[in-house]
């Protein structure tokens, strides 16, 4: 979940404000009337492109009041006024698609479900089996404010002095029409930081001005201005400054505990001062094959080896030495490489036939005297799940405060684990395990063979005492109900692919009581590694 705390609403609520003037009012109103849409339509839909902005996820569910008569209800035709209940909303969105096209498609689908709205939230939920609440925000709509003073039959007069609402939701949004349209953002100050609350203020009203302006595709809308966005980050948590690069941190281990095991692979421990000293000839062998130094870019390292110490010591070497490492599947075909090998001109390649010169580089190539923390550390490519394969560009800076969060939330302190690493190395998830060498702990590589086998993987976790093990959800519970795991590690983790409820229910079972801590890192490659849950 991208909220924090544990706010209570006991907690007097923070309420920020905004308003539309009269004539970007009247511009929205007249847009609405030209899409087919109603204005709560429109608050509804800009509401749901915010929320995604800010939370980072797509088809964010929120809770919408709604006044209907349930027909399932006896004389139901007999009440005076109306009923009121709560429904789930949720806002479908295409990335190539414009925030009109949104609004027009939403006030289909909630056509489609006026019939249903009586079922409520709670109808919904039981329907779901959902095991938590689906929504965090509420959203309420004003279309035409009734006056707060009436005059009776008898001529008395009565007014409206004080009014009070308030919900249980960490968000609420509500939007008041009238010659200027009024929006209000209640927050609960325990669970929503103050940062996110204004970025969602300000992320709605340039969603519902996206719907009166220019078609532009939803992908490339600027809902949140770029200076905010650096340094964002929705725990609240400060930015961390000054943090060690990665190559400081790993000679910092070498010499607090040289002789202390770093790797072990195929039955081998390997030790920090043999690591180290590997690690120092493959960076002068990196340095000698580059040409003069020039003035341009940093060179690029395109690694291509298969699981054991070389692959380590290279990427170790590379961190060094400055030069940007670039990991390929070797199981890619040679097309793809030799695709990307062109798009990056990576100036070396260390293969199963050795490390050589490409001859790729530019002229300019620069060979940094020792890397610096603006300086590329890594290029990732993505699964291209979504379409062709992204290079994905990693600062050191960004590398090192992946680390130092991992150490305030992933590895445990004062603890020496044996980590199990199964994630292969042109993953961006295998850091979170690599980096485990830079705090000490033990890093076990595991083959395919290893890990894919449930069977041969619970008997190495027993036979090792593994305390760290990362793994999709899907060889989770083949090792949990196949290969007869009995008692989880230290830190289980899971990421990759998405985490079903029941799995993650049994393994909060297993680890209630035991110290067992269970993580999802589930992360989109572009903007993050993990998020963590």
């Amino acid at each position: 979940h991208w909220l924090g705390g544990t706010g209570s609403r006991d907690t007097a609520p923070r309420v920020l404000r905004s308003e539309l003037e009269p004539g970007a009012a009247r511009a929205l109103e007249a847009a609405c009337r030209s899409l087919g849409v109603t204005p709560a339509t429109a608050v509804r839909t800009a509401w749901g492109i915010a929320a995604d902005f800010v939370a980072g996820t797509t088809g964010n569910l929120f809770a919408v009041p709604v006044t209907l008569r349930n027909p399932e209800l006896e004389d139901v035709g007999k009440i005076c006024g109306m009923l009121t209940e709560t429904t789930l909303v949720r806002v479908d969105t295409l990335p190539g698609k414009d925030s009109a096209w949104a609004a027009r498609e939403h006030q289909r689908q909630w056509a489609e479900s006026l019939e249903h709205q009586h079922l409520g939230i709670s109808g919904i939920e039981r329907a779901l089996d959902a095991p938590r609440e689906l929504a965090w925000s509420l959203v309420g709509f004003d279309a035409s404010p009734s006056s707060q003073t009436h005059r009776l039959e008898s001529g008395l007069q009565a007014m409206v002095a004080v009014t009070a609402d308030g919900t249980h939701y960490p968000v609420n949004l509500h939007v008041t029409a009238g010659e200027r349209w009024t929006v209000e953002l209640e927050s609960d100050p325990g669970k929503v930081p103050e940062h996110s609350a204004a970025a969602l203020l300000r992320a709605f009203g340039r969603a519902l001005e996206s719907i009166t302006g220019p078609a532009v595709p939803l992908a490339r809308l600027e809902l949140v201005d770029t200076q905010q966005v650096r340094g964002f980050e929705t725990s609240g948590t400060p930015r961390m400054e000054n943090v060690d690069l990665l190559p400081e941190l790993f000679a910092e281990r070498v010499r607090l505990t040289p002789g202390a095991t770093a790797v072990v692979f195929a039955g081998i421990r390997h030790s920090f001062a043999d690591l180290a000293a590997r690690v120092t000839q493959a960076t002068v062998r990196l340095r000698a094959l580059l040409r003069d130094p020039g003035t341009g870019g940093h060179p690029i390292l395109a690694l291509r080896l298969p699981r054991g110490v070389d692959a380590v010591v290279a990427i170790l070497a590379a961190l060094e030495s400055g030069i940007a490492l670039m990991p390929l599947d070797p199981a890619w075909p040679q097309e793809r490489v030799k695709a990307a090998m062109g798009l990056s001109r990576a100036a070396l390649l260390w293969n199963g036939e050795g490390l050589q010169a490409t001859g790729l580089e530019a002229p300019s190539c620069r060979i940094p005297a020792a890397p610096e923390a603006r300086d590329t550390a890594s290029i990732i490519f993505t699964s291209g799940s979504t379409g062709e394969p992204k290079a994905v560009v990693v600062s050191h800076r960004a590398m090192a405060h992946l680390y130092a969060r991992h150490c305030k939330e992933l590895y445990p302190v004062g603890e020496t684990l044996a980590v199990a690493h199964t994630s292969a190395f042109h993953f961006d998830a295998h850091w979170d395990a690599f980096m485990s060498l830079f705090a000490g702990h033990e890093l076990h590589l595991l083959t395919e063979d290893q890990y894919l086998d449930p069977f041969t993987l619970a008997a190495y976790v027993r036979e090792e005492g593994i305390g760290y093990l990362d793994f999709t959800p899907t060889l989770w519970n083949a090792l949990l109900v196949d290969g007869g795991l009995g008692t989880l590690p230290r830190i289980c983790v899971a990421g990759g692919e998405p985490f079903p409820a029941a799995l993650w229910d049994r393994m909060a079972t297993m680890a209630a009581g035991s110290g067992s801590r269970v993580l999802n890192l589930y992360g989109t490659t572009e903007p993050t590694v993990d998020a963590m849950a």
